[in-house]
């Protein structure tokens, strides 16, 4: 007897089983001051900085460059709990699909969509992310301005997305740690 599965709930069961891949917990990096996620922005008119405005370690540890850049930048030390940094991944790599972004392939959209804008003295958004199994960095140039050239990239408002989550909590962190 050969059992039948109609296709449309092989499709469910496929969705299902995607929809529980998305939320299981990622695998970090076994050594727990190991950055897990770390972003920058460089260039432009920023004021240059030494190191990531924030990391992210596998403990849950944070380090959040705060006010006052050079001469003395403020240092904020602070934690996030295990579920909060699986959800920001998941946020990031699911929904924001990270791991997807291809710089290259966004350059070849924008020349497609009307050619490349000339930016000057826009920054650089630095993003990397480091799992256990797989990392990806991202450099990306001036892009809030090619988000806004170029609303109908997706993978380009999905990284702005990303930029703008980071700038969230790393504003939240430093609000914290200023009291």
């Amino acid at each position: 007897m050969k059992l039948r599965i109609p296709y449309s709930a092989a499709l469910c069961l496929v969705s299902v089983f995607c929809l529980a891949q998305s939320d299981r917990d990622f695998v970090l990096p076994s050594d727990p001051s190991a950055e897990v996620i770390s972003f920058d922005v460089r260039g432009g008119e920023s004021l240059p900085h030494p190191g990531p405005l924030l990391i992210i370690r596998a403990d849950g540890s944070v380090r959040v460059l705060g006010a006052n850049l050079p001469p003395t930048p403020i240092i904020i030390e602070s934690k996030i709990s295990a579920s909060q940094l699986q959800s920001l991944l998941r946020s990031i790599i699911n929904e924001q699909n990270f791991f997807g972004f291809n710089p290259v392939a966004v350059d070849g959209e924008m020349r497609k969509a009307q050619g490349p804008k000339i930016l000057t003295d826009v920054q650089d958004t630095v993003i990397r992310i480091h799992l256990a199994d797989r990392e990806h960095e991202v450099e990306f140039h001036g892009l809030l301005q090619n988000a806004r050239f170029y609303p109908g990239i997706k993978s380009l408002n999905e990284l702005l997305v990303i930029q703008n989550r980071l700038y969230e909590l790393r504003a939240e962190l430093r609000a914290a740690g200023s009291r």
